[in-house]
């Protein structure tokens, strides 16, 4: 549930950030057009800071330090000796199954739909 504006749907959020970025004279518009999460919200502003996972997570594990106890980040959401590896796996699902999923939703024919549940799947069995 969404405590701070009381929205019931990402959706709504989305336009409420829309809304609040044109009262604020920034932003492209877009905000209010596609609807994805996760969301890192800007609770003072209004407005979607970012909505992409793994930006979030090297967000967290730096741009909030100064809020945190002194010493490493705890826990370490994005281990230096793993930042290969992390990328590499989010190009995968990203590729795969997050495009996979919208190949699915936007498809013109059931052909077309068919071919992209059946690559989603066959990504899914790997994941």
């Amino acid at each position: 549930p969404d405590t701070v504006n009381e929205a019931k749907t990402v959706r709504a959020l989305y336009e409420l950030a829309a809304a609040n970025e044109k009262k604020q004279g920034h932003g492209n518009g877009d905000a209010g057009k596609k609807f994805s999460v996760p969301v890192l919200w800007d609770k003072e502003e209004g407005v979607i800071v970012n909505n992409e996972s793994e930006d979030i997570l090297r967000l967290f594990n730096s741009k909030f330090n100064e809020f945190s106890e002194p010493g490493p980040p705890t826990p370490d959401l994005y281990p230096q000796h793993l930042v290969d590896q992390i990328q590499e796996v989010n190009s995968w699902v990203y590729d795969h199954i997050n495009n996979g999923v919208y190949k699915c939703g936007f498809a013109k024919s059931q052909k077309a739909y068919d071919e992209a549940i059946d690559a989603l799947y066959v990504h899914l069995d790997k994941a």
